[in-house]
């Protein structure tokens, strides 16, 4: 029991910006698992959505138009332009590096 409780909790980091062009971004939003990331005014999210769909694993990866519409925010003007959300069983820390992090 007690092995299995530390397992179920344990929190797995992951630098999945690597490779992911940054200019665009202007903020990030760490909630764990679920990150929603928000690019820099008159900047196309469609370079950076598709670097982070090519190297997201066990990661759902949604445009703001794409977002689930259980998720109560999916129309809201406060939306971020991507969210990257971790598949049910992972729990995931993000290093996010250069722009700012809330």
């Amino acid at each position: 029991m007690h092995l299995f409780f530390y397992d179920i909790f344990r929190i797995r980091f992951e630098d999945i910006w690597e490779g992911i062009p940054q200019d665009d971004i202007l903020y990030t939003m760490d909630q764990g698992a679920i990150v929603a990331v928000y690019l820099k005014e008159g900047h196309s999210p469609a370079a950076t959505y598709k670097a982070l769909k090519a190297k997201a694993q066990d990661l759902s990866v949604y445009l703001r138009e794409d977002i689930p519409s259980t998720f109560n925010y999916a129309k809201s003007p406060d939306a971020p332009d991507i969210l990257l959300v971790a598949e049910p069983g992972n729990t995931k820390k993000f290093i996010i590096p250069r722009f700012r992090q809330y």
